[in-house]
């Protein structure tokens, strides 16, 4: 069934994906090509007059271009390479002199944005691989203790996890869906709109620390089922939704936050595409580093006797995104302005040429 998904995914973005890279988007597509042959004589669909490389249905925004794209969400970054039309060519260069260079678009707000995402994004990364690994990691025996000679003491010296059998870690994941699912279609909307994008990010983020320092204690939570069995009955299931709950709850929240103000500490609209490559490329590497450095913590804990010790490690790194997060701010997208930009009352950038 993933399968199938992925494979419906990749005939959709080689046959109707269309580039929007003014470096490449007049280039020939045969992905295009072969889709529009299949519509016209398959289909019999009416295509004529469409380029088969480019869309004939895009137009160019009228009047003032640059107040015009200035009103617009997402502003297009126009660089280009390659040989264009010469009525379009002293446009593209005067405006291509508006470019914010690379050197200057490192913001406080885009720096304090970038360490939080990237450390929720380490965080996340880590829970949703050693979430698996503890429910089928082996239950403390006493009859049989790892470490040898073990006896769990104190708050934090026990160990185990929850020896769950792969249909039950089945249905902790369709738990885990369920609970995704019914929160991003019924509260986030509303709730995200009544306290802000900004507000919502710092508030959900503190969820994250709270979650990752109570999992460990799942393995105390009184079982059915004596060990070497996996846990059973009602009080660990309950245990288990609340805290999943708690997990989904903050990311459902953190996770579009996280790009809308990615979106909006550009510091001019011009590198809006720079600045959203750097941020997948921080949580991209983030991402790859969590999950090696938490599961080789967490395998580290179990030899020790503490099970938490991966768990608690996450929460640190996820308290500390969340206290760098209380000083990111939403930006308008055009924090910096360039030779010729005022900002009007009405907070509306135009140039003065």
């Amino acid at each position: 069934m993933s399968a199938c998904f992925l494979l419906f995914s990749a005939l959709a973005v080689i046959f109707f994906l269309e580039e929007t890279n003014e470096l490449c988007k007049d280039n020939p597509d045969p992905g295009l090509r072969v889709s529009r042959m299949i519509r016209h004589f398959i289909f019999r669909q009416n295509i004529a007059g469409q380029n088969i490389a480019v869309d004939a249905s895009y137009s160019a925004v009228p009047g003032d271009d640059y107040n015009a794209s200035n009103s617009l969400e997402l502003q297009p970054t126009p660089t280009s390479a390659c040989l264009e039309p010469s009525g379009s060519s002293d446009k593209t260069s005067k405006v291509s002199h508006y470019k914010l260079p690379f050197r200057r678009i490192w913001t406080r707000n885009l720096i304090l944005t970038l360490l939080a995402h990237g450390l929720m994004a380490m965080h996340v990364g880590g829970f949703n691989s050693l979430w698996f690994i503890y429910l089928s990691t082996p239950r403390f025996d006493h009859t049989h203790p790892h470490p040898p000679k073990y006896k769990p003491h104190g708050f934090v010296h026990f160990t185990g996890g929850l020896a769950l059998p792969p249909a039950l870690i089945g249905v902790a994941l369709a738990i885990l869906g369920a609970i995704g699912i019914t929160l991003q279609l019924f509260l986030y909307p509303k709730l995200s709109h009544r306290l802000g994008t900004a507000k919502s990010y710092r508030i959900f983020l503190g969820l994250f620390p709270v979650v990752y320092t109570l999992v460990p204690f799942l393995s105390r939570v009184p079982s059915w089922s004596a060990p070497p069995a996996g846990v059973s009955g009602p009080y660990v299931w309950i245990t288990i939704v609340g805290v999943l709950s708690i997990q989904v709850l903050a990311r459902t929240f953190a996770l579009p936050c996280t790009t809308i103000l990615v979106n909006n500490v550009s510091p001019h609209p011009s590198v809006l595409g720079t600045v959203h490559g750097i941020g997948q490329s921080v949580s991209s590497l983030t991402r790859t580093i969590g999950p090696i450095m938490f599961s080789w913590v967490f395998g580290k804990g179990l030899d020790m006797g503490i099970v938490g010790l991966g768990w608690w490690l996450m929460a640190t790194v996820a308290l500390i995104g969340f206290i760098a997060a209380q000083w990111v701010e939403e930006g308008d997208g055009h924090e910096i302005l360039l030779e010729g930009e005022v900002r009007g009352s009405d907070g509306e950038v135009r140039r003065t040429e």
